[in-house]
């Protein structure tokens, strides 16, 4: 029997997917990429971990000097599947799993919006040692995951609400086979597993929550 997972790849439209999954993403999308601009520098590149579509890279105001960079291995980046390192609007996409992405630049940002929850905990430990020494070297990370909440009679109460909240936007019957699907690829941490990890990497700063979404910045 073959294991029936959740395949974004076969999304129709994936970022209108993303943005009806998790309440006030816009507002998430907004600030990350006001940030990145912010503190994206000449001479220096901004790389995008799990990029999907590439429409965080692809929206940032480009500045000069600046190289820009977005690693996926799915189907969702926007360039054929034949080529790799093509640049499309600025940005290089590179289709490669992500703890073997090595060139990419000397970073002045490191995106990496809901990706490490998709991780395998040996890979999650990899991309986490590269994010450590990336903001060694004076990166900063952006990075956005959905947690466990620690108080156990909150995390239910947020995910209930978070699930009713979905029911204006898919079925039960989609909800519950996705919810059913993600068992197998989706590995969230509980938001001080999370904290500890972290914080193992610079000074963490927390910039936006909703229900159990949250997004940091690390320095």
């Amino acid at each position: 029997m073959i294991m029936d997972i959740f395949d974004f790849n076969k999304l129709e439209n994936f970022d209108e997917h993303i943005e009806l999954s998790i309440p006030n993403y816009d507002k998430l999308f907004s600030l990350f990429v006001d940030l990145a601009t912010i503190f994206s520098e000449g001479g220096t590149s901004v790389v995008d971990y799990g990029c999907s579509t590439g429409r965080l890279l692809r929206t940032l105001p480009k500045k000069e000097g600046c190289t820009y960079f977005g690693v996926d291995n799915s189907n969702l980046l926007p360039q054929s599947t034949e080529f790799f390192g093509d640049s499309i609007n600025g940005v290089t996409f590179i289709k490669e799993d992500a703890t073997k992405a090595l060139d990419v630049g000397i970073p002045s940002v490191v995106v990496s919006m809901f990706f490490l929850q998709f991780l395998t905990q040996t890979k999650r430990k990899e991309m986490l040692r590269r994010f450590k020494e990336f903001v060694k070297n004076g990166s900063v990370l952006l990075v956005s995951e959905k947690v466990i909440l620690d108080d156990p009679r909150i995390d239910n109460l947020l995910s209930r609400l978070h699930l009713n909240s979905k029911r204006s936007k898919f079925s039960d019957s989609e909800i519950l086979d996705k919810d059913k699907q993600l068992l197998y690829t989706m590995f969230c941490k509980p938001k001080s597993v999370l904290l500890e990890e972290l914080g193992e990497i610079g000074t963490v700063t927390q910039v936006w929550q909703s229900f159990n979404f949250m997004g940091f910045v690390v320095r």
